[in-house]
């Protein structure tokens, strides 16, 4: 099972954003950043798709949402 997981994480080696801080991808004050780094990014296709239930943050190009502060 842990092969299959691998494998189908193999997709963020090659990601624009790959090293970059989380808060980038789920603080609104960073969202212009973040859509920088999709739009040049090769691997959106695997990002959405590993994205689907997500329901917060900056994925493959697209604002889900921003988690409410307390």
């Amino acid at each position: 099972m842990t092969g299959v997981f691998l494998d189908e994480q193999l997709w963020k080696l090659d990601a624009a954003c790959r090293g970059e801080r989380a808060e980038v991808f789920f603080e609104e004050r960073y969202e212009a950043l973040a859509l920088s780094f999709c739009a040049r990014c090769p691997v959106t296709e695997a990002c959405g798709e590993a994205s689907e239930r997500e329901m917060y943050g900056v994925w493959n190009g697209v604002v889900r949402g921003w988690p409410e502060d307390d």
